[in-house]
């Protein structure tokens, strides 16, 4: 919150990146939007591998004498620029101008009635654009907010404790924490607190007299587009994304560009004030994206994104016209993960499709041809080096040939079928063979609630999650006494892997003390312009 406050007093452009990030990645995004600077912490400049200028620590400049800077920044300046997954196979920069946010920020206040008094959280990744919409209304409304824990974002029991320590009136949370919250814990709630949600669909909120607001908006319309409060009706009858935002206009449109009359699907469109300029350094994308109205003086933003009007006036979620789909939030594109994949050098070819899952969560799965022997763990660990972790694959599978439909197009719906039908990797269950994978066995048995866990199960075919993830680490942490990254897990996915990770982590020095676990709610049971850029 600080950094980005300094960068915007200096005139200059935030570009958020998660440290989570694989190195590649993080060196991608600086080259193409030409950084300025990088400013993080020594420990993350270090983990990173970040040694060539220009860099700052923040800790080299926290406390000391800053002078009043001249105000230089207009309406139509970049504010900050946002990377999303890109169909080219790289990550594309979307950019805000300052009078985007400043819209947005406007609305956001009045509709959610946030002022001085207001007390927010701050859950979303920095790489996120919801982390913008948990940042700017409290600031500028002369709130406050207050960042949670990486790890406590997905445990109820201690982010209702934080809620209550802190009077937190508002907090925006993923809809499958929302509907944890609202379903399973709303007696522990604070009566008064509201919570937002948005990012991927909301699917099911059972009675709460919890105040529950959806919002819907690609990074591209500046964050939200639309939204609205759960009513009674909506919990009953299905939730919908609600109406516009002030300064905003929603198109229903047919192929042809035609509005859609009431109940009948059609792609979104959006106009109006939240507009971003377009995306950095893609002028064929941009025209590609953001065309001209056939109606009036307007720029449209073309969604991808199918729905239906309500009689209300409200938006219905119907689903993609396009390989784009949303995992814990973030938007991921098909085409990009399998650029990657292919881009392994003994991968002839490559496709990834989704599945939908029981939970209605997305898993990825990646079928690949070889030229020669390679182990599912050498693709994982490639991947990891360019791709964010809810980007990889959840299953691989060596195929001979891709199915072709009668067009010569690959047939998708051939290979979901086999990925359902088709025992995926066998694996016989292994017993642990040593203490490491000992603790570990019955680390993920209580975890993940299943009994015989081999050494060579994959967490998230066994039936791991972000959320099981994140619980599986915590407790690694306490038991071996190991600062492991989150995303150790999604690259050892078995605990014959992950032993030996923690191993080589306990033969470095311990640098500082492993923070205490955390442990499951216990109502939760085992269902578990020309600017100076800056990052």
């Amino acid at each position: 919150i600080i950094s980005f406050l300094a960068i915007m007093k200096l005139g200059a452009i935030y570009v958020p990146i998660d440290p989570e990030y694989p190195s590649e990645r993080i060196a991608y995004i600086r080259e193409n939007c030409k950084a300025k600077l990088l400013l993080s912490t020594r420990e993350i400049i270090s983990a990173k591998g970040l040694k060539d200028a220009p860099l700052l620590a923040i800790e080299d400049v926290l406390f000391k004498e800053a002078s009043a800077l001249p105000y230089q920044n207009n309406a139509s300046d970049i504010a900050y620029i946002i990377y999303t997954s890109g169909s080219t196979g790289k990550p594309k920069g979307v950019m805000i101008r300052h009078r985007s946010a400043v819209n947005f920020v406007k609305w956001y206040q009045t509709f959610y009635n946030v002022d001085a008094t207001s007390r927010g959280t701050l859950f979303a990744s920095p790489a996120f654009d919801a982390s913008m919409m948990e940042m700017l209304p409290y600031i500028l409304g002369g709130g406050s907010v207050y960042p949670l824990h990486s790890e406590m974002r997905n445990d109820l029991g201690t982010l209702i404790s934080f809620y209550k320590k802190h009077s937190i009136t508002h907090s925006f949370v993923p809809p499958a924490i929302c509907e944890e919250l609202c379903n399973n814990a709303q007696d522990e709630l604070p009566e008064k607190i509201k919570l937002l949600t948005g990012g991927d669909v909301l699917r099911n909120i059972e009675n709460t007299n919890i105040s529950v607001a959806n919002n819907y908006g690609p990074t591209e319309s500046t964050i939200v587009a639309s939204a609205s409060f759960l009513s009674e009706k909506q919990k009953e009858e299905g939730i919908s994304m609600g109406k516009p935002i002030a300064n905003t206009k929603i198109y229903l449109l047919d192929k042809k560009m035609r509005p859609v009359a009431i109940g009948i699907p059609g792609e979104i469109y959006i106009a109006g004030a939240g507009l971003a300029q377009g995306y950095l350094n893609e002028e064929a994308q941009t025209a590609e994206k953001f065309i001209t109205s056939p109606f009036r003086k307007e720029r449209l933003y073309k969604s991808g994104d199918i729905a239906k009007w309500n009689a209300d006036g409200s938006l219905v979620f119907i689903g993609r016209n396009d390989q784009q789909i949303k995992i814990r939030g973030y938007r991921v594109e098909l085409e990009e993960v399998e650029k990657v994949l292919q881009n392994h050098p003994v991968i002839t070819q490559a496709t990834v499709i989704a599945r939908l899952k029981e939970d209605k969560q997305h898993e990825l799965i990646g079928f690949y041809l070889l030229q020669e022997e390679a182990t599912e763990q050498e693709i994982r660990t490639f991947l990891s080096s360019q791709l964010p972790c809810y980007m990889i694959p959840n299953k691989l599978i060596v195929i001979d040939k891709l199915p072709l439909t009668s067009r010569g197009k690959i047939d998708r719906d051939a290979l979901l079928k086999r990925s359902v039908t088709e025992s995926i990797n066998p694996v016989a269950k292994v017993p642990p063979r040593d203490p490491h994978e000992e603790a570990l066995a019955k680390i993920w048995e209580e975890v993940l609630a299943v009994d015989n866990i081999g050494v060579h199960t994959d967490f998230f075919e066994a039936g791991g999650h972000s959320l099981s993830a994140t619980r599986v680490m915590s407790r690694i942490r306490v038991q071996f006494g190991v600062e492991l990254p989150f995303r150790s897990l999604f690259e050892n996915r078995t605990i014959a892997l992950l032993a030996r990770a923690v191993e080589n982590v306990q033969k470095q020095p311990l640098t500082k003390k492993p923070r205490p676990a955390i442990s499951r709610s216990s109502r939760r049971g085992n269902n578990a312009s020309n600017s100076t850029i800056h990052t």
